[in-house]
């Protein structure tokens, strides 16, 4: 039967689990607790995990909802004209005629660890969504109430911002 041997902390010679002092240096190893790394490394784990989402949410929003560039209502030939550009790829237009056009949408969310952020959407006959702006700084409504009177379209407003007392679990009265 084999003894389970440890390292001595003071001067790396195996020593039998459980001794009260080291065979080689003397040193006592009665009082030495073994750190322990797993909660540690579970700890930064989770955290390069928090920072890796963070900074991944930062980037899509910043680069893949923010690529349209203009939209411009031409009320002479009944269509709107979307113009997206990006950094990560080459500027492309869409038009729509405003007899695809079901409504306009605008969306405003909550997170907790980004802010508010305010989305107009066009919303087609057959449900599609198409971003047409995006704002993490200020509310669009006025933005969204704009292009759906140009279009003659009703606006529809989807808050998912939450107030502080629903936020955690009370009814705002």
């Amino acid at each position: 039967m084999s003894t389970l041997m440890i390292d001595c902390p003071f001067c790396r010679n195996e020593v039998p689990a459980g001794a009260q002092r080291c065979k080689d240096c003397f040193n006592d190893l009665s009082e030495y607790k073994p750190v322990q790394i797993k909660g540690l490394l579970v700890g930064v784990v989770l955290l390069a995990l928090v920072f890796g989402a963070a900074g991944m949410w930062s980037w899509q929003t910043h680069y893949n909802h923010g690529q349209l560039g203009n939209a411009i209502v031409d009320k002479d030939e009944n269509r709107i004209v979307l113009v997206y550009t990006s950094t990560m790829s080459r500027p492309s237009t869409r038009q729509l005629a405003f007899d695809e056009i079901a409504s306009v949408e605008l969306v405003a969310r909550d997170f907790v660890l980004a802010g508010s952020m305010w989305e107009v959407f066009l919303v087609t006959n057959t449900s599609e969504r198409i971003l047409m702006k995006l704002s993490t700084k200020k509310s669009l409504e006025v933005y969204a109430g704009s292009i759906a009177q140009q279009l003659n379209k009703q606006l529809t407003i989807v808050n998912k911002i939450r107030s502080g007392a629903d936020f955690f679990g009370n009814e705002a009265g």
